[in-house]
C-alpha cells in the first residue's frame, strides 16, 4: 500500500524537484495542497507533479503564453481551464473562486479562447491561481491518465518520470 506521507513527515529526497533540477516547486507544499484537497496522490505522484509544476511555469500561477490564441492553460500545473474544466469541479476549487455552485469553466471559452468580458472566465482563474485547488486539478487529471499523458507536449517531461 502507498499512503501519502503527512506533510509533517514528508521529507524532500534529493532527486529532481528543488535545487537539483533547477526549479523551485516545493515537493513539501504539493504533498500538504494533497493532504488539504484530499486528493489521493501517492508520495511518487507527488515528487513527478512537483517536477512537472517546476517544469511548466516554476509553480507560479501563469497564464499560458497562446492564451486567447487556442489555449486556456493556467496556473501552475498548466491546466487547460476548457477541456478539463471537470478537474475544477471540487469544493477545494469553487472555496478558491467563492462560488458555491459549479464553476462551469468550460462555458467561459470557446474553441481554447476566453469569451471577452466573461464573469467565469474569471472564477475560473481565481480557482487555478489557488495552488490547493490547482494539485486537486492536476490530482484528477492523474487518475484520468497515470502516464502523466496531459503534460506530454512539454518536451522536458521526460526529467519528471
Amino acid at each position: 500500500e502507498n499512503f501519502a506521507l503527512s506533510p509533517s513527515t514528508y521529507i524532500v529526497p534529493l532527486g529532481k524537484t528543488g535545487q537539483a533540477s533547477g526549479t523551485n516547486c516545493d515537493e513539501n507544499e504539493v504533498a500538504t495542497s494533497n493532504q488539504t484537497a484530499n486528493a489521493g496522490l501517492n508520495n511518487t505522484q507527488i515528487h513527478t507533479l512537483a517536477c512537472i509544476g517546476g517544469i511548466e511555469t516554476g509553480c507560479k500561477p501563469i497564464q499560458n503564453y497562446a492564451w486567447g490564441k487556442g489555449s486556456s492553460a493556467y496556473g501552475p500545473f498548466q491546466i487547460l481551464l476548457q477541456g478539463n474544466a471537470d478537474c475544477f469541479e471540487s469544493n477545494v476549487c469553487r472555496q478558491a473562486a467563492g462560488v458555491s455552485g459549479s464553476l462551469n469553466c468550460a462555458t467561459g471559452f470557446r474553441d481554447g479562447n476566453p469569451i471577452p468580458g466573461s464573469p467565469i472566465v474569471e472564477q475560473c482563474r481565481k480557482a487555478a491561481n489557488n495552488f490547493t485547488c490547482s494539485v486537486s486539478a492536476a490530482a484528477c487529471l492523474i487518475k484520468k491518465q497515470p502516464n502523466y499523458a496531459d503534460w506530454n507536449a512539454n518536451p522536458n517531461l521526460s526529467k519528471c518520470k
